[in-house]
């Protein structure tokens, strides 16, 4: 039974460690939206950003309701 435990505190050490062990790069794109002042029938508009010259081959646009 002890070693059972000893695994089990083992197991959930290592995935802890793995887990949050990561290096939080930042975004190298984004978009950046602003809703302030759009009437709720209004055309949006977004635009995307990045750090780095990229060509976009293409997108889509998805209603999160759909």
């Amino acid at each position: 039974m002890k070693s059972a435990i000893s695994l089990f505190v083992f197991i959930i050490t290592i995935f802890c460690f793995f887990s949050f062990n990561k290096k939080n790069e930042p975004a190298k794109q984004w978009i950046r939206i602003n809703q302030l002042g759009y009437t709720p029938a209004g055309v949006k508009v977004a635009v995307w950003c990045g750090k780095e010259e990229v060509t976009i081959p293409s997108f889509d646009v998805i209603d999160s309701a759909s």
